[in-house]
């Protein structure tokens, strides 16, 4: 989905009508929220919200949804990097042992990054004083 045919869900869902400043605004508030979260966080809205959400609501579903999937999602090491959580001894060229991230958790990551999730909080707005 876009984020024209979201957004006009949303407005739909709660009976508002939808105009170009207004759109144009939760475009400019919403930019940097990966679609496939935002697309969880607006069908979060639709059915736990009563009233029309605001961008920053928007926004804090959208970090309630990325945490939520990481919370039913962890990470699983694999049996190669079980005992160094997520990571691996290999041998350079010169036979010195190194550690590197398991190819397991780059497959994660890759998983997570596909849906628009970071294991980060990158979406949540600062409390007003």
């Amino acid at each position: 989905m876009t984020f024209e045919i979201l957004l006009a869900t949303l407005f739909t869902a709660f009976r508002k009508d939808l105009d170009e400043p207004t759109a144009a605004l939760y475009e400019r508030g919403l930019d940097d929220v990966p679609l496939p979260l935002l697309s969880a966080a607006m069908s979060k809205a639709i059915k736990t919200r009563v009233f029309l959400p605001a961008i920053a609501e928007l926004r804090k579903d959208a970090e309630t949804c990325r945490a939520e999937y990481l919370k039913a999602h962890p990470f699983e090491k694999c049996q190669a990097c079980k005992d160094l959580a997520g990571w691996v001894i290999t041998l350079d060229e010169k036979g010195v042992e190194r550690v590197r991230r398991c190819d397991c958790f780059a497959t994660y990551r890759a998983g997570l990054e596909a849906l628009g999730i970071t294991e980060r909080p990158v979406l949540q707005l600062t409390e007003a004083e």
